[in-house]
């Protein structure tokens, strides 16, 4: 059975990079039905979670849900999120969220989010723990993630977000409200602010996950401790290292180029359509 695999228009306005990207990770996936997650990542945006999606795919074979999914994915992708975040969907539609869409694991918001409720549907997964340097994340954050914020929440760009991707007016606004309102404030705060709330995360998750199931991962470690953890054969080829903050703002400032081209045809359709009413009254 294939897997449940539907993507928006909208991943063919991302960069060239990006398609690329997701591509290659999406060549290496088995598109068939799984028995769940064997690895959840708990980790918080911008600790290297791409990248990870990219060697647990190579490593486990299946797809690892990560945020890209859920932003160039399907409005059922929307619905599912937002259903976890009110506390509606049941253990098993969770189950049936993963499996069907041949997944392996987890990485990244909206699921890192939502880490504990995937580590009780899915008791015996493995989880890794991407981290970082708390002071280098939120410098990460800034020229990342928040540009996407303000793309979202500031107009024009909003207006043309909205234009571009319908899934905004339909739950896609909501559910990153929901997940850019837990690291926002300790973004824009001082950097103790931000080490504070990057330590707590993580003591959070050492809390809530038996030491034993655990591991602590760095993409600078390679892939010896993930392989180690996982019980995996070591690749030949370099561990991953994927999308840094100079590719983030590439696509950031492609979206503004086109919001710009995009208000420079309403203007001039507009004017178009007074000039011709002016002409024949």
């Amino acid at each position: 059975m294939e897997a449940k695999v539907r993507s928006c228009p909208t991943l063919g306005l991302a960069p060239l990079y990006y398609k690329k990207t997701l591509r290659s990770i999406k060549s290496q996936e088995k598109v068939v039905k799984t028995q769940g997650l064997e690895v959840i990542c708990p980790g918080l945006p911008r600790t290297g979670t791409l990248s990870l999606k990219a060697a647990l795919t190579q490593l486990l074979g299946g797809r690892c849900y990560h945020g890209f999914d859920t932003l160039f994915g399907s409005q059922e992708d929307v619905d599912f999120w937002i259903n976890v975040a009110k506390g509606k969907a049941s253990d098993e539609e969770v189950r049936e969220f993963f499996t069907s869409r041949g997944c392996t694991a987890a990485s990244d918001f909206p699921a890192a989010l939502f880490y504990k409720r995937l580590v009780k549907v899915f008791p015996e997964a493995k989880v890794v723990l991407t981290t970082r340097n708390p002071s280098n994340w939120q410098k990460s954050m800034k020229e990342s993630l928040y540009l996407s914020y303000c793309n979202r929440t500031k107009w024009p760009w909003r207006w043309s977000l909205f234009t571009i991707d319908w899934r905004f007016h339909r739950g896609l606004d909501e559910l990153y409200d929901v997940m850019d309102g837990v690291w926002l404030d300790a973004v824009l705060g001082d950097e103790k602010q931000a080490i504070r709330f990057f330590d707590d995360w993580e003591e959070e998750v050492r809390k809530s996950v038996p030491k034993e199931n655990l591991l602590v991962f760095q993409a600078s470690d390679g892939w010896g401790p993930l392989c180690t953890f996982l019980e995996k054969i070591v690749p030949t080829n370099s561990y991953p290292r994927l999308n840094n903050s100079q590719q983030f703002q590439e696509g950031h400032n492609r979206f503004r180029l086109l919001t710009c081209l995009l208000g420079g045809f309403f203007l001039l359709a507009f004017l178009g359509f007074i000039n011709y009413f002016v002409a024949i009254y």
